[in-house]
């Protein structure tokens, strides 16, 4: 569940940056784009920790 709140808050980023980019500064926008793609880092492990979790395997 965490994973897809994590994806959903990524997409709202990208959103945003997307919409009210030339509003922003260059460091504003950066870090959004950063902050949004260690969010979709954050979703797909935590939804690969979820699949090993479902098969038995170990989780690190």
């Amino acid at each position: 569940m965490a994973g897809v709140l994590l994806f959903l808050f990524s997409g709202v980023f990208i959103i945003y940056v997307s919409l009210a980019g030339e509003e922003l500064s260059g460091f504003e926008r950066g870090t959004l784009w950063i902050v949004s793609a260690a969010l979709l880092y954050l979703a797909a492990r935590d939804g690969r920790d979820l699949v090993r979790r479902n098969r038995g395997g170990r989780v690190s």
